[in-house]
């Protein structure tokens, strides 16, 4: 009987052993798993990071790119338009000379006719077209009104046939040539006559 009792204390140890080595297994294998899959995360984020920290560089690089083709554009764009400013500005002046619409040119026919003629010299197509006179009139109106060198409530138009003339008063013998080339340069316009009176300035 003893020996049956040994028999199976001893069978009873020897199962709990295998059964605490099990459980200990176990746990390591778990511990072990944890480990791996906590390395494997940080792992992940930081290259996650490395990736995210690319896609930042790229964008800024980008950003810098468009920034700076934007400003080329803009450079380019202001060059232009001072290159069509200066354009404009001698066409002007050619225009001015062409017509003999220097302010010494004026005075001088202004004293010996009394007035100043000029006429369209390219008229081509532009003056057979039947454009109403008041429209003419509302035109050189308009454009006087704008002209920072010119006031439209002391220039009097009028127009017949294309014809404009000038009355009224300005305040130099340029503002006289401003005028009638904002009139020239209007459709429609065949020739301009102005009567215009210079004041003469107080000093």
């Amino acid at each position: 009987m003893k020996k049956i009792i040994l028999i199976f204390a001893f069978t009873l140890a020897a199962v709990s052993f295998l059964i605490v080595g099990c459980e200990m297994k176990t746990e390591e294998e778990i511990e072990k798993k944890a480990e791996e899959s906590a390395e494997a995360a940080k792992e992940s984020k930081e290259k996650v990071e490395k990736e995210a920290e690319k896609v930042a560089e790229v964008v800024e690089k980008k950003t810098e790119e468009i920034a700076q083709e934007a400003e080329k554009s803009v450079e380019k764009a202001e060059e232009k338009m001072e290159e069509a400013a200066k354009m404009a500005k001698e066409s002007a002046e050619k225009v001015v000379k062409a017509m003999a619409l220097g302010a010494e040119e004026l005075k001088k026919e202004m004293a010996e006719k009394g007035k100043i003629i000029r006429k369209k010299e390219e008229v081509g197509e532009e003056a057979t077209q039947q454009i109403e006179d008041s429209v003419i009139t509302s035109k050189i109106k308009a454009k006087y009104a704008a002209s920072p060198e010119l006031s439209a409530f002391d220039i009097s138009v009028d127009t017949s046939q294309g014809v404009v003339n000038l009355t009224g008063t300005v305040d130099s013998y340029g503002s006289v040539a401003k005028a009638i080339e904002i009139a020239l340069d209007t459709e429609g316009v065949k020739e301009v006559e102005a009567l215009l009176q210079v004041l003469l300035q107080v000093k």
